[in-house]
């Protein structure tokens, strides 16, 4: 019996193994197939696994829907091929680790794309990056070949830079342009909170950290000059998140950005949470071009602002923001994605 530990989860084999045994009947249905969801505290990961659960079963209620996160997958990989057939539709988890910064990821998504050559399979909007060092070009070939040798991948990027990329690295394949998965639940929260106070400040403390202490802190002294409080909330939360859970802990997520004034982040799902909230806020750049990209969907949305220029006047920016009245938005964002989605599935 082998047992795997992680994201403070413990996943028993032998359950798995029972319940891919019960769904041997369904095999010969069609199928959709959704591979490699989180199990851990990320928020961005955990709302993108939101919206894809959510986007197949409005768009494919007649189909059975079966979901593998991928501590699941790494155990029962060998014991898909009982429950699949070569008519269902493989979707895989987006966001920004098509690369080789979290390597661990893009090992599990060849394995999927090489050990069902069959099967249409989605790749989700993600974010592409690899390293300009001989790491990243020997990982970029691994990729390239794998992804390549697939006559039905569908890769789907998230901003114009990785699709670009794409149509260089990945000339077979099909590929497309379209936001990030979480807009598909851009008419999700319709709380409306009239009492918001303070400064929500989602920061990154981790790999992809590129503002230094000193902006920090130019940023904290021009909150101080106003007379609202500092939230600190960052975007990963300390506990574990699957899909039992997933959906209580993002509705609390989004409460709490929902009910501050103004948010600023360096987080891409930063962004979209106050997108989703109608909460003015201030974008500064990360790492690789997640922000600097994806931000560009956002050009004609007056409460989102993206600080390149770390010579700004924050104090003014800030103050703009907090009395900004934000007019009803609608849904462009997701009918891209779904219109996008559209030209793969039929």
């Amino acid at each position: 019996m082998r047992i795997l530990k992680g994201a403070k989860r413990t996943i028993n084999k032998v359950d798995l193994l029972i319940k891919i045994n019960k769904l041997k009947k369904v095999k010969n249905n069609e199928k959709i197939i959704y591979l490699l969801s989180p199990e851990h505290g990320n928020m961005g990961d955990q709302a993108i696994a939101i919206a894809i659960k959510k986007y197949l079963q409005e768009n494919f209620n007649d189909k059975v829907i079966l979901e593998f996160s991928y501590l699941e997958y790494t155990l029962i990989k060998d014991n898909l091929i009982t429950i699949i057939n070569d008519k269902d539709i493989i979707f895989l988890h987006g966001g920004g680790n098509l690369g080789n910064l979290y390597i661990n990821e893009e090992n599990l998504r060849r394995d999927v794309i090489n050990r069902f050559q069959k099967n249409k399979i989605i790749i989700m909007p993600q974010s592409i990056s690899f390293t300009k060092d001989n790491n990243g070009a020997h990982e970029l070939e691994k990729t390239k070949k794998i992804y390549s040798e697939h006559d039905n991948l569908n890769i789907i990027c998230r901003e114009n830079k990785s699709f670009k990329t794409a149509q260089e690295i990945f000339p077979k394949n099909q590929l497309l342009l379209a936001p990030d998965s979480v807009m598909y639940l851009e008419d999700y929260y319709m709380q409306t909170l009239k009492n918001r106070s303070g400064i929500l400040l989602a920061l990154r403390s981790d790999k992809e950290k590129v503002i230094d202490d000193n902006l920090i802190k130019k940023i904290k002294d021009a909150i101080n000059d106003t007379d609202e409080k500092i939230i600190y909330r960052d975007t990963i939360i300390s506990k574990k998140v699957n899909e039992k859970n997933r959906v209580s802990e993002f509705n609390k997520m989004l409460d709490s950005f929902a009910s501050s004034k103004l948010v600023i982040t360096d987080r891409f799902h930063g962004v979209i949470f106050s997108v989703i909230t109608k909460t003015p806020c201030i974008v500064f750049k990360s790492l690789d071009h997640k922000i600097s990209e994806g931000i560009k969907w956002f050009d004609n949305m007056e409460y989102v602002h993206y600080s390149e220029d770390e010579n700004e006047n924050l104090n003014d920016i800030i103050k703009k923001f907090l009395n900004l009245e934000i007019a009803s938005t609608n849904n462009e964002l997701k009918s891209k994605l779904v219109n996008e989605m559209s030209r793969i599935i039929v």
